[in-house]
């Protein structure tokens, strides 16, 4: 079961970068459901995970929140730490999509310190750009500016060109 389930998630995948979020949804909720009866625990959060993404892609912000709930919770259960900073950035995402600001960086803080304490680099420098956008919704654009400075240097230190692009349009 635990091959079906990662098949059922690599087919989810597929279809969510084709924009086929119904197909996506179908596959990630097989996916899940296996995982369940087998008890995997981070397959479960990852699938929340990633059925939070799509539902963001479809403008779903409260579904979106209650799947990355879902995830923050499982990885703070079987301590997955790195699981937690993703769940509290994919948090911070959508509260500031929502205008709840003071919640996406409630959530963002979170995910800052704990990267920054497991040395989590690449978590990081999402955490910054997130900070960067939320910043520029509440129209304080030092600080929107900082953080898109701190997400370059980031950037450029690990020679992710992508990232180091995605730093400059913050700026």
């Amino acid at each position: 079961k635990g091959g079906l389930a990662r098949t059922l998630n690599n087919l989810g995948i597929m279809y969510e970068d084709q924009d086929d979020f119904a197909a996506a949804q179908a596959a990630y909720s097989r996916a899940l459901g296996l995982c369940e009866e087998t008890g995997h625990r981070l397959g479960q959060a990852l699938l929340h995970n990633n059925m939070g993404v799509i539902l963001v892609r479809q403008h779903e912000y409260q579904a979106a929140l209650t799947n990355y709930e879902k995830t923050l919770a499982v990885c703070q259960q079987i301590g997955h730490l790195s699981g937690i900073v993703m769940a509290h950035n994919n948090l911070g995402e959508v509260y500031n999509a929502m205008g709840a600001y003071q919640q996406a960086l409630e959530h963002l803080r979170e995910a800052e310190s704990l990267a920054a304490d497991l040395g989590e680099r690449e978590r990081l420098l999402n955490t910054y750009k997130v900070f960067a956008d939320v910043y520029v919704s509440v129209q304080d654009l030092p600080a929107a500016s900082d953080y898109a400075h701190r997400a370059l240097d980031l950037a450029q230190a690990m020679g992710i060109r992508l990232d180091e692009e995605e730093a400059r349009e913050r700026l």
